[in-house]
């Protein structure tokens, strides 16, 4: 098994750079909360090459209520996280919320679905589109960003969140994740008419698969 612990401020570290204004957008000496780490498990899990991973609820002693998860690949549990409950937390005499990440290394071994490939630069320039949207709070990022994969298909050559936001302008129970999409063909540079098509094919995606929205510019 593989253990990970989380917790403290979110902006700990000296080399963190300071929000932007308004200063009250950030909560920066709020603490790590069980999205804050679900990020950082999910981004792990990624680097581990497991794909498809599915968040389930997962109400258990131990475990603060609303605020825990397992983590399945299909039919396979392959590790549960959230945030400690608070008899734990008085028990060890520890006042700072705390988050927890326990996976099965051998079901995530069998979970890995892809081997690392060297890929040819093309040799016509992408095109890059940066895409925002509203989501409901419990919606990840990996459902996004599959939503918009499936509907750029074999075009979209990268895809990276960017920015992470549920301060002021959000709308109740939602929070914007943005993305910079590359789309590419390997043959010619993609026209303005196929983009758009493309950028409204992908924005109808995520409503349908996500309820989400784009957020405008």
């Amino acid at each position: 098994m593989l253990v990970a612990v989380a917790t403290g401020p979110r902006w700990r570290h000296a080399h963190d750079p300071k929000p932007a204004a308004p200063a009250h957008a950030y909560e920066s000496g709020a603490a790590l909360d069980f999205f804050d780490a679900k990020g950082l498990w999910e981004a792990w899990l990624g680097e581990m090459r497991v794909d498809s991973t599915q968040w389930r609820a997962y109400p258990a002693a131990g475990w603060k209520p609303g605020a825990s998860a397992e983590v399945a690949v299909g039919a396979s549990r392959i590790a549960w996280a959230g945030t400690l409950g608070q008899s734990l937390l008085r028990a060890w005499e520890i006042e700072a919320p705390v988050q927890l990440f326990v996976a099965l290394l051998e079901p995530l071994a069998e979970a890995v679905t892809r081997t690392p490939r060297a890929q040819v630069p093309g040799r016509f320039p992408p095109v890059r589109r940066d895409l925002a949207f509203f989501v409901p709070r419990g919606v990840t990022h990996a459902q996004v960003q599959d939503s918009l994969s499936g509907a750029a298909g074999e075009t979209l050559s990268s895809i990276d969140l960017f920015d992470v936001y549920e301060g002021p302008g959000t709308p109740q129970g939602m929070k914007s994740l943005a993305f910079a999409v590359q789309l590419q063909t390997p043959d010619r540079t993609l026209t303005e008419a196929e983009v758009l098509e493309l950028q409204t094919r992908m924005v109808t995606a995520v409503a349908r698969d996500c309820g989400g929205q784009l957020r405008e510019q």
